[in-house]
């Protein structure tokens, strides 16, 4: 079933699809979950296809750890440091 065109709102927020032209002429449609997103199967609206796009978009909402203070840590360290050398001041 392809994606609805036109005036139809698309239920999937973020969906991305490529048309491949195949060797035989032929036009193949891939989806994505997102840009740069895993593959969705080809069935569009598929019961397979509604359950992939939930996981990968919730995999994708998890924050990622960050490392608060990793510069600054860098920048404390380098200014308390008592070495001196060409071009450090």
């Amino acid at each position: 079933m392809p994606r609805p065109r036109g005036k139809l709102k698309n239920p999937f927020k973020g969906l991305n699809s490529v048309r491949r032209k195949r060797p035989d002429g032929k036009v193949e449609v891939h989806y994505y979950a997102y840009k740069g997103g895993p593959r969705l199967p080809d069935e569009y609206g598929s019961a397979e296809f509604i359950a992939a796009f939930v996981v990968a978009n919730d995999l994708r909402s998890q924050k990622r750890p960050t490392n608060t203070g990793v510069l600054l840590s860098l920048l404390n360290d380098y200014q308390a440091s008592t070495e001196s050398g060409p071009g450090l001041v």
